[in-house]
């Protein structure tokens, strides 16, 4: 090889030596500058694609910069989508519930204004604060509301009728679910039905009127009331009717005891409910011992899911008891609450319960978490001379006196078994023949596995 080729080829090796110490310097520094100011540029870029498309000022990250031009590592970048996953609230609601409201004839008439209107707020009055302060208040409305022009309940022809305006004192007393399930809710046929249906719908959306319907389709659907963001299923059947002709061409009016139609809405509302109430209208009257069909209705109830049930019809109080369903859950069952309100004239039925549940929703599911049974008395008493007792009201039998019980018609007519004695002692005998202390226990179980782990008188046609 001569001398001049070698020259040359040893030049270019030195050039291409240059070359590539050169672009090695390059790529460092790019490199260098890349890591250390990329996010500002890559800021800045953005920016001004975002300023270009939205002709809006760029705004400020939200966040300091660091000296070397990056985001702190415990800060938010502004372009990250925050997930927030949503945490679950444990809740209850408190449920009231009493029994059966038997309008007599006094009972409406007592009402009566000196104007010919009607006013059924002294009726309330001694329980509403009870009422107002659960979250759900029932009563069982045992006379249809058809409207006093088709007269007050006549104790010669049984047919039992109040006035719509009862409708306004339940609602001033905070009742806000009304069972109409009865065998006296036809006693005025569709006409009144329809009258008592269509007062609370208009002018008491808010109140839940269950056991009756405007149509077929109606019937076949669950009713639901949520509170406190509980959702609850609730079911009301009577036994039958003792009115039965405008059933006969439409009996979708009422619900009646029927296994086919119960299975098909509690499937439903096993489904959407997270706690199902079964209301019946059963039992016997004036026993104060529930009957096999009673048990054997409840066993049927709690098998198809009813957490809790609560019964009227009987006139009288009978126990609380727990059953289990097929699946093992527990079902609590309040045979009957007697009555609300009446002017029978026995000291069983002037005692009646009060049914108080509240229902509590866990993430583990929702169930009863406290429940008692306490107890009031139908007052009524004759001021003036008239044809009727001119004072009808309830009290809870803790604020009743014996000034009051001496003044209670049963007691001015002579009648010395009504006293306040005697009304307390029966409630003795009641919650003696009730499972009323086993949620306490359960609980206590409970927390320690955790802990382990970690008429002006009788009625005979009610």
């Amino acid at each position: 090889m001569s001398k001049s080729r070698k020259k040359k080829k040893d030049s270019f090796k030195i050039i291409y030596m240059i070359l590539g110490i050169e672009m090695l310097v390059t790529v460092a520094v790019i490199g260098y500058f890349g890591y250390h100011y990329g996010s500002i540029l890559l800021a800045g870029f953005k920016s001004a694609k975002a300023s270009i498309s939205s002709q809006t000022p760029v705004q400020d990250p939200g966040y300091p910069i660091d000296v070397d031009g990056q985001a702190p590592t415990n800060q938010v970048q502004a372009d990250t989508e925050v997930v927030t996953e949503e945490v679950f609230k444990p809740t209850s609601a408190k449920l009231v519930a009493v029994g059966d409201n038997l309008m007599h004839r006094s009972c409406t008439l007592s009402a009566k204004n000196a104007d010919g209107t009607y006013d059924f707020t002294k009726h309330f009055a001694n329980m509403a604060d009870i009422f107002k302060a659960a979250d759900l208040a029932v009563i069982s409305q045992d006379t249809v509301l058809g409207g006093i022009e088709l007269g007050a309940t006549s104790t010669e022809t049984g047919i039992f009728n109040t006035a719509v305006e009862l409708a306004d004192g339940m609602a001033d007393a905070g009742i806000n679910v009304v069972l109409a399930a009865n065998n006296h809710i036809m006693d005025e046929g569709s006409a009144g039905l329809n009258t008592m249906m269509s007062y609370f719908s208009t002018k008491y959306p808010n109140i839940t009127l269950l056991g009756v319907n405007n149509s077929r389709e109606a019937k076949d659907e669950p009713v639901y009331v949520e509170t406190n963001n509980i959702k609850i299923a609730m079911i009301n059947y009577s036994y039958g009717s003792n009115q039965t002709a405008d059933l006969d061409a439409s009996p979708y009016l009422l619900n009646q005891y029927d296994e086919d139609w119960l299975s098909d809405i509690l499937k439903q509302a096993r489904e959407e409910a997270d706690f199902i109430i079964a209301f019946p209208f059963w039992g016997e009257q004036n026993s104060m011992d529930y009957t096999q069909e009673q048990e054997r209705q409840a066993q049927f109830l709690a098998d198809n899911g009813v957490d809790l049930i609560i019964g009227s019809y009987p006139h009288v109080v009978e126990p609380v008891k727990w059953i289990t369903a097929e699946n093992g859950d527990r079902t609590l069952v309040y045979y009957s609450l007697g009555n609300f309100q009446s002017i029978q004239n026995t000291v069983e039925n002037m005692l009646g319960g009060q049914a108080n549940v509240t229902i509590s929703k866990e993430e583990d599911g929702t169930h009863i978490s406290d429940y008692s049974l306490d107890f009031v008395v139908t007052h009524y008493e004759q001021r003036e001379s008239s044809e009727y007792y001119d004072i009808v009201t309830t009290y809870p039998l803790a604020d009743y006196t014996s000034d009051l019980a001496a003044r209670h018609g049963m007691s001015v007519s002579g009648n010395e078994e009504f006293n306040l004695a005697s009304l307390q002692g029966l409630s003795s005998q009641i919650l003696s023949k009730c499972d009323l202390d086993e949620s306490k226990e359960q609980d206590a179980s409970k927390d320690e596995l955790t802990d382990e782990s970690t008429d002006e008188s009788t009625d005979g046609e009610n």
